[in-house]
């Protein structure tokens, strides 16, 4: 598997697996609760360029599969807002890749800073009371 990153941003919207692609809506509507947490159908739904609608047939198979489950929020007057998450089931669908994410970081690091770090000393400086002492 290949990460790639912009050296000019280290957050994680510049990493990108590359060797992976979901091929059918049901592994996209899984990808985008995996990257984005708990979302309503209508987001997405809007995420992944498809009808709310369509999204909920896809969130009922997944849910009928035990891979997603809905908790109930009510917001004042009205129905209340379902929120669709992964169930562990489906978390374990996902390959573990926080291991590769850390070397791949330590290594950037290591070459941005070389093997001993900086070389410079990083502690608060020394108060004139402390040098007394």
């Amino acid at each position: 598997m290949i990460l790639k990153t912009l050296a000019s941003n280290m957050s994680s919207d510049g990493l990108e697996n590359i060797g992976w692609s979901p091929r059918n809506s049901a592994e996209r509507v899984l990808m985008a609760l995996k990257m984005h947490g708990a979302m309503s159908a209508s987001a997405i739904g809007e995420a992944m360029g498809a009808t709310g609608e369509a999204t909920r047939q896809q969130l009922a198979r997944l849910a009928e599969e035990g891979l997603v489950a809905a908790t109930s929020q009510a917001n004042g007057v009205g129905r209340p807002t379902q929120s669709w998450a992964l169930t562990a089931a489906a978390q374990a669908r996902f390959p573990g890749t926080h291991a590769t994410l850390i070397v791949q970081l330590l290594e950037v690091v290591r070459s941005s800073l070389g093997e001993g770090g900086s070389g410079q000393d990083h502690r608060r400086p020394r108060s004139r009371h402390q040098n007394r002492l």
